[in-house]
């Protein structure tokens, strides 16, 4: 890795950061006359030298003022999207990063003002974050041990599938150069124009790794840089989102290494049909129509739904390593896949990065790195032995768990959701993992409001709720998503003012690079998951219409006679509801081609029939 650092680094001009601003020669004197003026007053200290300094003061500001203006207007002129220019800018303006305030040191209670202190308070909550929960079940960590113990003593076979240049070099092509790099400081950019000798040796590396089933310790140590979480305190550890940096290198060897998970966990049919994350062909969507048409066909048969939406406390920061590895074992996976692994997830490390200031290394002692190519597929594996229950519907995705139960009456959907619950209690122990009671959501299904009995978990009561959110759709009562098209507005209207300065109709960029914008940017906010949501009544539909027309008028700069319907043209730009029947075609035209059990039982009606107005299948012909 060192080789590759050095290379670049003598074959790079080093950048220079002190070059003094440039200024026109009209500024140029304007600061000079203004620096004279105030040295005269410095000198004199009389009130005319004082008046007169002002106004040089006044004639430099503003000057410099309509200076940064003019330099503004024409650096938004030459934002395109060949040299992602465009794309920088508005990625820049959609999250804006502050700087981290004054920390308050939880074991002292003073502030913190050097970045190292920041970054060393930072890394002592997430040492103790990533650690495992201090609870389990004795019977299942023997059995733990033991298997990983007699896994051990098995007599070492060298099988193992060898790296070919090949699949370097495929990795290679479909990586991004814009991704920061890992601690080592080498970029996809710099992995990207290696020589055919280095990926070569680089080939004999991996093969070696595999072989020796070891992962280099160098490439378990990830940078952490801390991100505010939305309406938190800045000023407590707490409040920070750690978002790791792994060595580009780290990831090459990550995907070698699921690439041969994956060809072995096709054949063991993994992960369970009711997991649809990290899962090819699968996404939210699909998880919602399952859940949405679930509780439409009990309303159908006049069944009450009862439903719960479980938050599991740092389901990745948390992972027991060992129970992981025991899973691979009880699934047979290959000698050397289990081994790599486990080598991949123990004895890894991080630092905590503020401005330019590393924190000491640190040790974590359990979880899966988050942003890790692997490290989300095994995590699901850690998740595929939830209790299955016949009269119970578990949805999946990653972390995120919803949890059905149907019956005759709200009585008779309640009592089989609570006695499931009992039982993922036990498996939640066993395996050591831990809910956010506080956060779990529990929502009834059915006409009547009469105050039902509370399921429980831990003991703790869990209120019925009017409304939930599940995979970033909310989930009302009577499934009419009113409120979940309010929640639309909302996060439309941030990310509109986000953008405003670039598509205002004052803004000298190009009317393409502001339609791209629109269509990047805000329209993926209209239209996310619409393939579920579009059977809502219509006036919901015409108020998220509103948000475009307005948006495109103001892009176009279009006077109070101009129609709606002639800028759309104009522009090129389909109507909201035009394009939410397009993906939903598409989308469920795809539902026959996919291979999973689950998404066959979803039912299939004629989106024609009017008693079927308010299902998903109906955003077909909106």
């Amino acid at each position: 890795m060192s080789d590759i650092t050095n290379a670049y680094n003598n074959s790079s001009r080093p950048l220079t950061h002190h070059e003094e601003l440039y200024l026109p020669p009209h500024l140029r004197e304007l600061q000079t006359a203004r620096n004279r003026s105030k040295k005269v007053w410095q000198r004199f200290r009389d009130p005319a030298s004082k008046n007169l300094f002002n106004r040089a003061q006044a004639r430099f500001r503003n000057a410099m003022s309509e200076f940064n203006q003019s330099m503004y207007i024409s650096q938004n002129e030459q934002l395109n999207i060949y040299d992602g220019t465009l794309w920088r800018r508005t990625k820049r303006l959609k999250s804006k990063r502050s700087e981290i305030p004054q920390l308050k040191n939880p074991g002292t209670n003073l502030p913190s003002h050097t970045d190292l202190k920041k970054a060393e308070i930072i890394a002592d909550h997430l040492e103790s974050q990533f650690t495992p929960n201090d609870f389990g079940d004795p019977n299942t960590e023997r059995t733990v041990e033991n298997s990983i113990r007699e896994f051990k003593n098995e007599i070492r076979t060298s099988k193992f599938k060898k790296v070919q240049p090949s699949e370097i070099i495929c990795f290679m092509k479909h990586i991004k150069i814009n991704k920061a790099p890992g601690i080592d400081s080498i970029t996809n950019k710099m992995l990207k124009n290696l020589p055919l000798k280095i990926i070569l040796k680089l080939t004999e590396i991996l093969n070696h790794m595999l072989k020796l089933r070891h992962f280099p310790n160098c490439w378990k140590t990830a940078r952490v840089l801390p991100i505010l979480k939305p309406g938190k305190d800045p000023t407590h550890p707490v409040s920070y989102r750690p978002i790791s940096l792994l060595p580009t290198l780290s990831k090459l060897g990550e995907k070698l290494i699921l690439n041969r998970y994956l060809t072995h966990a096709t054949k063991l049919r993994l992960p369970i049909p009711q997991q649809f994350g990290f899962t090819p062909q699968l996404s939210t969507t699909h998880q919602l129509l399952r859940v949405v048409e679930h509780i439409n066909e009990g309303k159908n048969s006049n069944l009450a739904t009862a439903a719960i939406f479980l938050d599991i406390a740092k389901a990745f920061d948390k992972v027991w390593i060992e129970g992981l590895i025991h899973k691979l074992i009880a699934y047979k996976f290959p000698q050397y896949i289990i081994e790599i692994t486990q080598s991949y997830l123990t004895n890894r490390h991080f630092t905590v990065l503020v401005k330019n200031s590393d924190s000491t290394p640190r040790k974590l002692q359990a979880g899966v790195p988050q942003e890790g190519i692997l490290a989300p597929i095994i995590f699901v594996l850690y998740m595929n032995d939830i209790p299955q229950v016949r009269n119970i519907m578990i949805s999946l995705y990653a972390d995120d768990t919803a949890i059905l139960s149907q019956g005759k009456t709200s009585d008779k959907a309640i009592v089989p959701l609570q006695n499931y619950l009992k039982n993922l209690e036990v498996w939640l122990v066993r395996w050591k993992i831990k809910l956010n009671v506080d956060k779990t959501e529990a929502i009834l299904f059915n006409k009547k409001n009469d105050d039902w009995p509370k399921v429980k978990v831990y003991g703790t009561p869990i209120e019925w709720k009017k409304e939930v959110k599940y995979l970033g759709v909310v989930l009302d009562k009577q499934l009419n998503f009113r409120a979940h098209t309010s929640l639309i507005k909302e996060k439309y209207n941030k990310a509109f003012r986000a953008q405003y300065s670039l598509i205002c109709r004052n803004s000298s960029l190009n009317l393409n690079n502001k339609v791209l914008i629109y269509l990047a940017y805000l329209r993926p906010i209209l239209t996310y998951a619409s393939p579920i949501w579009a059977c809502t009544a219509r006036s919901n539909l015409r108020s998220i219409q509103v948000l475009e027309n307005k948006t495109l008028r103001m892009i176009a700069n279009a006077r109070w006679y101009h129609r709606n319907i002639d800028i759309r043209n104009a522009l090129n730009v389909p109507s909201v509801q035009e394009f939410i029947e397009k993906l939903a075609k598409i989308f469920y035209g795809k539902l026959p081609d996919i291979n999973n059990p689950e998404i066959t039982k979803i039912p299939v009606y004629d989106h024609n029939d009017k008693q079927n107005r308010k299902r998903p299948r109906m955003t077909i012909s909106l």
